[in-house]
């Protein structure tokens, strides 16, 4: 098997005693399916994380891995949803971003607590001109 085939796990369904090729992937966000219930309302059965796409042929499978490349980081994910909107979301939610999570400077924290500190401060005592 090639390195592509062991991140993306290729299958073979069996229907009707014709095989199929499939994918097996994760779905970039997890989907909850629910039941029509008695009276028109719906009730929660279950949450899906994973899907079985299955292809007519092998060269439909290629066409589709040659057209959706997985993510680097994360090649097992499908790169789109179920729906329209979440066209390309593996892409668009682990995007590289200009926050990665660190804290700011204490220095800084330590500024704005005090300029809010003497904010509430004059505001409270009821001196004019109080301003941020």
């Amino acid at each position: 098997p090639t390195l592509e085939t062991k991140l993306v796990p290729a299958v073979s369904t069996l229907y009707k005693l014709k095989s199929y090729p499939a994918l097996l992937l994760n779905l970039p966000t997890v989907t909850e399916i629910v039941k029509g219930g008695i009276g028109g309302g719906y009730v929660k059965s279950c949450d899906v994380g994973q899907m079985l796409l299955v292809f007519p042929s092998k060269e439909a499978l290629e066409a589709y891995k040659s057209e959706n490349k997985p993510h680097p980081k994360y090649p097992s994910y499908a790169p789109s949803g179920l729906t329209p909107p979440m066209a390309d979301v593996v892409r668009r939610r682990w995007a590289e971003s200009r926050v990665h999570g660190f804290p700011p400077p204490f220095e800084e924290v330590r500024a704005v607590e005090s300029k809010v500190a003497n904010f509430i401060r004059t505001a409270l005592n009821g001196e004019a001109g109080v301003t941020a």
